[in-house]
């Protein structure tokens, strides 16, 4: 052992000169208790730095080392004080001091100034000297905003523990740098309960948290403007019947109420229009680094929380947003520049979130939203998250409660818990209510669409109101709703051009939704018009046939059973078309069965690629394909 200690003080020798030897002695010496380095020993026993020290205080920490245990000065004082005079005299003898000065020092007591050390963002230390390899941290934190942070979280989960509430998280990004202005793993670092998790790092369900990504896709793609409608009926999927937070269907609302009001049917519906592959590829640009199955792992229900992600992720997603689309990594060490930002989505589009999520005129359920803050609650299945971020141009601020045990509560969720919480943070970080707001991008314009389709009027619409949109990108499509049809005066027959009597005929306009939806306002008395069905006898309505839709299976779906459930699973058959009986289904073009208007068929499906044909009894024909594979 002394051989290896000579040939390690040989090459230190080589390496370092005597001053840089002395100082990584220094930094490394025991000094009493669980205390090392010299510098730590002077915060410690004194209350500041080792360069600030008098004669006495540097002459008693030298001594301390010799035997850290018989000169520690806070259970030894005695023979802490008798060491300390022994340096001064070696000192006196090297002519460091004077004789005067020498008498003067040693006649007085140890002074000590004790001074507990900082107990500062406990779990962003941990999670940032883990990730650590290259000695000090110069961190992004800023304590006042960490400490707000901290105060409004464990008053929070404080508030919300008669309700089994136990545990929470807080992240809060900087969005012009990326930087993590505040950290806090828990709301107790110190609670038996997992105080000492890492809460924004644990991966869990984020309920409707991600919606507000597939919206920003859907309006850089021209799929929908912020008051087109979006259907709100009963859809089917392959082991999947997606229902609304209430368990009830409007049949149909506005992309922006949709989006405000968190309905789950026109979310899951939109990203079927838009495509699975492309929405899991944008949530991937965005880092969320839970995501590690294939995009048919997770399915449709996605957007409805079958993903679990991380706090920290979906905090710094959002700050893409408040960017206008613009992603980088969020970031710990303030010695890091940040990276080259990537965007992800225009800055319209971004824009258009932004101003449905801020608009307080349209906010439900939250009296007191901020001006200027963007925010969207989650709210986990089973009541396990609740969720909530929200955002200006400045700050992104993510909450997340629940219990780390996974316990649920029927108390979470997102917009009665987290949301309060983030507008208190947001509160006190300005709290001369000075909030910044989002700048309209030039290529946003307004015009005048249809109030009850959003689509751009026709003719027939009657009422209008304006709306936003993507100059050369937003849907220009025509409103085809509202018809001018004729019926008889008793409004019991329609007739076409073909039927039309020379009495007894008048002209109406009515609301002529895709067949799925007018179904289901018609079964559900909620039709804005009554559209009676055609004249029996006229000659022209086998020829004309009827808009038929296949609502399930879904047009090109890939249906990935689990080979355990097979045998026991099913697919559904289910259609609907203007004022038909029966509906007749034919499978790679072979007779399968009849059923009713309102009947839906279950089908035992085999592994295989599929055409399936439904024909109604006026001749209507539509046809879809689908694989089903076994996993």
């Amino acid at each position: 052992a002394k051989a290896f200690e000579m040939l390690c003080a040989l090459k230190l020798e080589i390496l370092l000169g005597k001053m840089d030897i002395l100082n990584e002695y220094l930094n490394r010496l025991p000094y009493g208790g669980n205390i090392r380095g010299v510098e730590t020993a002077s915060f410690r026993y004194f209350g500041k730095s080792a360069s600030s020290l008098d004669v006495n205080e540097a002459a008693l920490l030298a001594g301390i080392p010799k035997n850290p245990v018989l000169y520690n000065p806070l259970s030894h004082p005695e023979n802490a004080l008798k060491r300390r005079n022994e340096v001064l005299k070696i000192m006196l003898d090297c002519g460091i001091i004077t004789s005067a000065r020498f008498r003067e020092v040693s006649a007085l007591g140890l002074s000590l100034k004790e001074r507990s050390f900082p107990f500062r963002a406990p779990h962003f230390c941990e999670h940032a000297l883990k990730s650590c390899t290259d000695g000090a941290v110069y961190s992004t934190i800023k304590p006042y905003v960490q400490s707000l942070a901290e105060r409004h979280l464990a008053a929070t989960v404080d508030a919300l523990k008669n309700y089994g509430i136990q545990n929470g998280a807080c992240v809060i990004i900087e969005n012009k740098s990326g930087s993590v202005a505040a950290y806090v793993g828990s709301d107790n670092y110190f609670k038996a309960e997992g105080g000492q998790l890492q809460g924004p790092l644990l991966d869990r369900s984020p309920g409707s948290a991600l919606k507000p990504f597939l919206y920003a896709a859907a309006f850089d793609g021209g799929l929908i403007n912020p008051k087109q409608y979006l259907p709100d009926v009963p859809l089917y999927y392959v082991g999947f019947d997606p229902e609304n937070f209430n368990r009830e269907f409007r049949g149909h609302a506005s992309v922006e109420d949709a989006l405000i009001d968190s309905l789950n049917v026109p979310a899951v519906e939109l990203l079927n229009r838009f495509g699975m592959d492309g929405f899991y590829s944008d949530l991937n640009e965005l880092g969320f680094s839970s995501l590690k199955e294939a995009p048919e792992y997770y399915g449709l229900g996605i957007i409805i929380g079958t993903a679990e992600i991380k706090l920290i992720d979906l905090v710094n997603a959002y700050a893409s947003l408040a960017r206008g689309g613009v992603y980088m990594p969020y970031r710990f060490k303030a010695e890091v520049s940040p990276i080259e930002p990537k965007r992800i989505y225009s800055s319209e589009a971004s824009w258009l979130i932004a101003n449905i999520l801020s608009d307080k005129t349209r906010q439900k359920g939250l009296d007191d939203s901020k001006p200027g803050i963007a925010w969207k609650t989650g709210t986990s299945a089973k009541f396990r998250d609740a969720w909530c971020v929200g955002y200006n141009p400045e700050y992104t601020v993510g909450v997340w409660l629940g219990n780390f045990s996974g316990m649920p509560s029927e108390a979470l969720i997102g917009i009665n818990t987290a949301a309060p919480a983030v507008m208190r943070i947001f509160e006190s970080l300005y709290p001369n209510n000075d909030f910044p707001s989002f700048a309209k991008p030039y290529n946003v314009y307004k015009r005048k669409v249809c109030a009850v389709s959003g689509m751009v009027p026709d003719e027939h619409c009657e009422k209008l109101i304006e709306d936003n949109y993507i100059y050369g990108i937003g849907s220009n499509k025509k409103c085809d709703i509202h018809r001018r049809i004729m019926v008889n005066s008793r409004n019991t027959v329609r007739y076409c051009s073909l039927c039309v009597p020379d009495e007894d005929a008048v002209e109406k306009t009515v609301e002529m939704w895709e067949p799925s939806i007018m179904n289901y306002l018609k079964e559900n008395g909620m039709t804005a018009s009554v559209v009676p069905g055609h004249g029996a006898g006229c000659e022209s309505l086998k020829a004309a046939g009827s808009r038929l839709e296949i609502i399930s299976p879904v047009n090109g779906q890939v249906y990935i059973i689990d080979d355990a459930s097979f045998e026991s699973e099913s697919i559904r058959f289910s259609a609907a078309s203007d004022d038909c009986g029966k509906y007749f289904w034919f499978i790679n073009k072979k007779y399968y069965a009849e059923s009713g208007s309102r009947e839906n068929l279950f089908w035992k499906p085999e592994e295989g690629h599929y055409e399936l044909c439904c024909v109604d009894e006026r001749g209507g024909e539509k046809k879809i394909r689908f694989t089903v594979k076994k996993i």
